[in-house]
Formats: C-alpha cells, structure tokens, sequence
C-alpha cells in the first residue's frame, strides 16, 4: 500500500499491486518498491529477488514503468 501505481491503465491510480491483474509501477515506485525489496533477507539468496531488483533498479533510472502480471 506504500506504493502509488496504476490498476490496468494510466488512467486508475491505486496503491500497492493487484493480486489478480495488471499493476503498473511507475519510475518513482519503482525507486521505492527497490527499497522494499532490498530490506527482505531473501533478497541476498532468492536470484528471483535479485533478479527483481536489478530490473526495478533499471527502469528507476532509465525511466520506465514496470508492469506486474499479479499472481
């Protein structure tokens, strides 16, 4: 809920990901979805967390929204 997002499209802003949709996560969330990530231990031994915060770390600098597919 920490994070400003879009449910579907550009035009529903929400907060947070959407379980059973798509969310995009714009740069700016993308920076702090980052810091969330990086401060659970998994993220030192999971490669799908680590793989997670190199693409956040990416789009954060090069501007780009990260889309999430849900679960």
């Amino acid at each position: 809920s920490m994070l400003k997002t879009f449910f579907h499209c550009c035009t529903r802003p929400n907060t947070g990901l959407a379980r059973w949709s798509v969310t995009l996560i714009p740069p700016e969330s993308a920076r702090r979805f980052h810091a969330i990530v990086s401060h659970d231990p998994r993220a030192q031994t999971s490669e799908e967390l680590s793989s997670l915060l190199v693409l956040l770390q990416q789009a954060a600098e090069n501007h780009n929204y990260v889309i999430h597919y849900g679960v």
